[in-house]
């Protein structure tokens, strides 16, 4: 059985039977401070351009390698905050199931195949709008564990920072 990395994050629940998802403003009516933008989108990402740790010596696993993440192009959408979706642009069929908490946490999880090496990938962080950029983001950390061996246990890992930038925000 395949190794998983398990992650557990405090959810806020949206009121009611909103299956539009237009709660993306988690910190809801009568506190609604306008800090937590919605989520859902098209977004741009970077990946280990400032921190980034690997212990991975396998050919094609380097930071800048990581072109689908590092200088990739994905979309959020789904169900705010416990039913997120992420898919990155040229990498069909995987899929980033995500949750947020009421304080703009967020974080994504699924499996990356890459050179021929399947990835246990998560990634996330804190969604605010940057004033100074004038941007929504979600600054963070992403993190992928690769089984060298494929008897499904991770056997190295790639680390960095990650930043994801919201288009037309």
């Amino acid at each position: 059985m395949r190794a998983v990395v398990a992650l557990s994050v405090l959810c806020a629940a949206c009121k009611g039977d909103d299956s539009s998802g237009s709660c993306g403003d988690l910190d809801g009516p009568g506190t609604d401070s306008g800090d937590i933008p919605d989520i859902r989108g098209d977004w741009s990402s970077s990946f280990g351009t400032g921190i980034f740790e690997q212990d991975c010596d396998i050919g094609g696993m380097k930071q800048d390698d990581m072109d689908w993440i590092n200088g990739g192009s994905f979309n959020i959408e789904g169900r705010v905050p416990e039913l997120m979706l992420a898919t990155f642009i040229g990498e069909d069929g995987e899929e980033f199931w995500g949750v947020m908490n009421d304080h703009g946490g967020v974080i994504f999880t699924g499996i990356h195949r890459h050179e021929g090496y399947q990835m246990d990938v998560s990634f996330g962080g804190l969604l605010y709008h940057s004033h100074d950029l004038d941007r929504v983001r979600i600054e963070g950390f992403a993190w992928m564990g690769v089984d060298k061996s494929g008897d499904g246990f991770i056997d190295c890992h790639l680390s960095g920072d990650f930043i994801g930038n919201l288009s037309g925000s």
